[in-house]
Parts: C-alpha cells; structure tokens; sequence
C-alpha cells in the first residue's frame, strides 16, 4: 500500500513539472513594428531577456521599451540594438495562460511578473 502512495505522489509530481513546461511559451510572438522591452546590457548580453511588459532581466537590469523593426528566420531586431535577440528562448515564464508577460531569455532567472522561468525544450 505504501509503495502505491508513494509511486502515485511520484506520478502525480512528475505531471505536475510537466504541465508548467507546458505553460512555458518558448517562442516570442511579435512582428514588426510592435513594443517589447528587452535588456539593457547591450551588444554583449548573455541573458537576450526579451518580454511584453516592463520589468527586470535576468541579469537584474531594467528592461527598456524598444520598437522591433526587423525579424528574419529566428531573430528579431530591435531600435535600440544593432545585434538581433534571438526570437526562441531556452527559459520562458510558465506563470500560465491567464498571464501575459511573454517573458524569454537564454539563461535561467526570473521573468518579468516574478516568477521563476522554467527550462522549455522542444517545440512548446
């Protein structure tokens, strides 16, 4: 009986994990001529923290708003940098549907409503 518990509260924790990758967007969704706010840091910033509401990177920085003027294949240009940020990020904000931060980055941190982001890996 105890073993079943126990592998049941295994289940149960491993869907768990599962469905807050799953609410992890991993793809900014912008076209040109829309505000985002990106990092601060400049040409060589190794976090690429994007999002659509202001905040702090990763890097502790404020973001700024910035207008994209430019998207080609993954890479979305910005006003405010000649370097595009890379449109699909290894971490995003899993904080759920009813949130719309749209926080990504290329290292772990906090996204922009003060969440851990979570790793996402494949197409989500």
């Amino acid at each position: 009986m105890r073993k079943t518990c126990l592998l049941g509260c295994a289940i149960l924790l491993l869907g768990l994990s599962t469905l807050s990758l799953a609410d992890a967007k991993r793809q900014l969704d912008v076209k040109v001529g829309d505000e985002i706010y990106v990092c601060n840091m400049g040409e060589a910033c190794p976090c690429d923290t994007m999002a659509m509401k202001p905040g702090n990177c990763k890097c502790g920085k404020e973001l700024i708003k910035t207008k994209v003027i430019k998207i080609e294949g993954d890479t979305i240009f910005v006003e405010s940098r000649g370097k595009g940020f890379k449109g699909t990020g290894k971490y995003a904000c899993a904080c759920g549907e009813a949130c719309n931060c749209g926080t990504i980055a290329q290292k772990p941190g906090n996204c922009v409503c003060g969440l851990e982001m979570k790793e996402v890996r494949g197409d989500q």
